[in-house]
């Protein structure tokens, strides 16, 4: 348990550092609870609702990775 948190926490601190990433952006259905708290637990601020082509609403999210 935990995996997704590790690994996604990893890539956030090599964009920073290494890449020089300054934003990163992230969206998920707005029924998947489980991405939903990954992203919070990640730093993730959640920013707007989107609607997709097909109609789906999808809630949109972003960090600015910690190069720590």
């Amino acid at each position: 348990n935990g995996f997704a948190f590790e690994a996604a926490n990893a890539v956030l601190k090599f964009a920073a550092q290494q890449l020089g990433v300054k934003r990163v952006v992230a969206f998920t259905s707005q029924h998947n609870e489980n991405s939903i708290k990954l992203l919070k637990k990640l730093g993730f601020q959640d920013e707007q609702w989107l609607t997709l082509p097909n109609g789906e609403q999808v809630k949109l999210f972003a960090i600015a990775p910690r190069d720590e």
